[in-house]
């Protein structure tokens, strides 16, 4: 198997042991002709042993392939955390998820302990393949879809806390906000134990919140504009670059525009500041949708609307 989760499970005699879980879905096995099709647009890179590839925190980062050697995901100490090896990627795998298409900054850090040789593909490289190679990209697609719900259900989740009341509206925006773009995060009420005890440990009071724990930052007073800012899902122009597309409002309509326009290899931004999926996105069930006879529930509307839209090359911005 070239890919595996592994997570601590501590034991009496060693504290964090690793131990194998699988993910369905979360490490295909790639023929041939896709790997080659990888290449064909990579450069070839021998990594020292030791050495990182990328850095929690990183908003600019390749695709990359392992060619030779294991690759370790590793949630750096930090915060009260401690350091965990998230995931191991074997030769003939892929490393990332679903961030690599969102633009969100890298929850993880990656290294090779003992080296190896890997390709790498720039960002927008990559793009172009998902959008020339149907097949590989419906592959990459799933496979990333699969790491995100391990990242959310998993102890992986802990890499952004939210911590407020429990019947705090500021808290509850950045709840809902973070659902919404299926971002994974765990929310402490600060009127349980564990949560008083976390804000103890870090020096902060009640006057702080709502408080958010990233894998670089402690955010005070944080609302989903200084949230969505710290990962890089906030707007930020740059100089001489022109939209073909700009969307105001991530509702269902602006999603289904960005669809369109995108997978048309237009330059597609929506700006959203509140929560992709609008009212829709908040609806238990929604019937009368075109192609979903039975219906479906707002916030499975919005994340599938949204993958799509991200697959394609569409930006979506706070």
């Amino acid at each position: 198997m070239a890919w595996k989760i592994v997570e601590a499970a501590p034991t009496a005699a060693a504290p964090w042991q690793l131990e194998t879980r699988d993910i369905s879905g979360g490490y295909p096995d790639l023929t041939a002709s896709q790997l080659d099709l990888i290449r064909e647009r990579s450069t070839e890179t021998v990594v020292d042993p030791g050495a990182s590839l990328a850095y929690a925190g990183a908003v600019d980062y390749d695709f990359m392939l392992v060619e030779a050697g294991d690759v370790e995901i590793v949630r750096l100490a930090a915060f009260g955390l401690p350091e965990q090896i998230m995931a191991i990627f074997g030769p003939g795998s892929f490393l990332g998820e679903l961030d690599i298409l969102t633009g969100q900054a890298a929850m993880f850090s990656a290294r090779m302990p003992a080296g190896g040789v890997i390709q790498r593909m720039p960002r927008p490289v990559f793009r172009q393949l998902m959008s020339e190679s149907p097949e590989l990209s419906d592959i990459i697609l799933r496979t990333f879809m699969a790491r995100r719900e391990y990242l959310r259900t998993s102890e992986a989740a802990q890499s952004v806390q939210i911590i407020g009341g429990g019947l705090s509206a500021e808290t509850l925006e950045l709840r809902n906000w973070a659902t919404r773009l299926s971002m994974p995060h765990t929310w402490l009420d600060v009127e349980t134990d564990d949560g008083h005890r976390i804000l103890e440990s870090l020096g902060l009071d009640f006057d702080d919140l709502s408080v958010v724990i990233a894998p670089t930052a402690i955010l005070r007073n944080a609302a989903p504009n200084v949230l969505a800012d710290q990962l890089g899902l906030a707007y930020r122009s740059v100089p001489g670059k022109v939209y073909d597309i700009v969307v105001v409002g991530g509702g269902p309509a602006g999603l289904a525009t960005a669809v369109y326009g995108a997978s048309e290899g237009l330059d597609t931004l929506v700006l959203e500041g509140v929560a992709v999926g609008g009212q829709a996105g908040a609806s238990a069930r929604i019937e009368n949708y075109l192609g979903f006879p039975s219906g479906l529930a707002g916030a499975e509307l919005t994340a599938k609307a949204l993958v799509q839209a991200q697959k394609f090359g569409a930006e979506i911005k706070s």
